[in-house]
């Protein structure tokens, strides 16, 4: 609760706030709440008290409320506000700037040559604020070269997140040691909420591993059990490009010799596996697990992700951006797997807009999901993926951060 007794919910990017003490009541001509089983609600009211829902109904079933403030949205429909599952915003700066459709290694090749760690803060405020100008309201981000940036950043736009520190490097690490680049967090969290922060303490620091050919196996274990010893998620990038699925099967191809000369050991043997066996042999895939790409897979490792309750999260318009391929998305959308969406970086990407990614696959499948399947990948999906448990539906308890449908995605 907000100890200010203001109450205030967050709609793309606007705060809508009521007197202290008062009830806000929100009201729209429809709301998909995402609860499991739960229809589309028509004449809807989100009733709010100290940044949390309290209650979602029909507006006519609500009675008399005095006191309260009811703000009338008009013909919008409210869905919870959205979560992008996977994106970098340490590179933010590098926007407009990435070569287009020249494939993995070239992308690798100018990203190295650019200036990755950037102390400037303005262009993730501002990546931070077109986000929930979109209707995002919470993030999965990588950010291992200016944590403590980011952090600050998420903290001062009271942005929910899960922030990642990714290991890299195939050196041998000391056993049963996870070499954190400072000293590791004492907590999930990067320091502890306080009673007012709207975030309701879901700034989290989690440990992930780059990619199975550029982090030392032992230390991808190390990090996963380090994650589910504080009940957090794990990420990693998998299976996104075939200089990947090559160099894991046979040790050779292009990418292979780029990662000679700096990432690769030595002694590096091939597996022999692609990336989801390999991923699955090293006790990797699991419900805690999120596995960002997976756009080189086969029927196999559609089975193994399956099998394992893996996470996905499919990023379409950053592998179209790079050139590493088109995801399977009609199998992955035919499965049970739980699938969420994200932008990946704006290295990468033209925009951090999930809604963007929707339509890019609704308008690149031969047979687009239902808007409520794609929605779901946008909200419960990755809520329940990465542990955003007081987001992801409109339902009593949850924090009041709501987003309105785009009319091209109305049901």
């Amino acid at each position: 609760m907000n100890p200010s007794g203001i109450s205030r919910a967050r709609l793309d990017g606007r705060i809508i706030a009521s007197q202290p003490g008062r009830e806000l009541i929100l009201r729209a001509t429809r709301a998909l709440t995402m609860v499991p089983g739960q229809a589309a609600l028509d004449d809807a009211a989100v009733i709010i008290d100290g940044g949390v829902i309290t209650r979602v109904a029909p507006y006519r079933a609500l009675g008399p409320s005095p006191g309260a403030t009811v703000v009338d949205l008009g013909d919008v429909t409210l869905c919870p506000g959205l979560i992008n599952a996977h994106g970098h915003l340490e590179l933010a700066h590098l926007t407009g700037k990435c070569p287009r459709g020249a494939g993995f290694p070239a992308w690798v090749r100018w990203l190295l040559g650019q200036p990755l760690a950037s102390r400037d803060p303005e262009p993730i405020q501002a990546a931070l604020a077109a986000m929930a100008a979109t209707g995002t309201h919470a993030l999965a981000d990588v950010c291992t070269r200016t944590p403590a940036l980011v952090a600050r950043a998420c903290r001062a736009a009271e942005f929910p997140a899960v922030l990642f520190t990714e290991f890299f490097g195939c050196w041998e690490a000391e056993p049963g040691v996870l070499p954190w680049p400072d000293s590791p967090p004492a907590s999930g969290r990067t320091d502890e909420p306080e009673e007012s922060d709207e975030t309701g303490g879901l700034i989290r620091t989690a440990a992930a591993g780059h990619a199975l050919y550029s982090t030392n196996p032992e230390t991808l274990r190390l990090a996963k059990a380090w994650d589910e010893a504080r009940n957090l998620p794990f990420t990693i990038h998998l299976a996104e490009h075939h200089g990947e699925v090559e160099l894991l099967a046979t040790g050779r191809g292009e990418f292979a010799a780029l990662l000679a000369a700096r990432v690769l050991p030595k002694n590096f043997t091939a597996p022999g596996l692609s990336p989801v066996a390999h991923a699955e042999r090293l006790g990797l895939l699991g419900k805690t697990t999120l596995a960002v790409h997976c756009v080189q897979v086969g029927r196999a490792d559609l089975d193994i992700l399956q099998a394992t309750g893996t996470n996905v999260c499919l990023c379409p318009r950053s592998n179209a951006v790079i050139g590493v391929g088109r995801a399977p998305f009609e199998d992955y959308f035919a499965s049970p797997l739980r699938l969420c969406l994200g932008t990946d970086s704006l290295a990468s990407n033209d925009d951090l807009n999930l809604w963007n990614e929707a339509r890019f696959l609704r308008e690149t499948m031969a047979s687009p999901p239902e808007p409520a399947r794609l929605l779901a990948a946008m909200t419960v999906n990755p809520a329940q993926a990465l542990g955003f448990s007081r987001q992801g539906a409109l339902a009593p308890g949850r924090l009041a951060r709501l987003a309105t449908v785009p009319e091209d995605f109305r049901q």
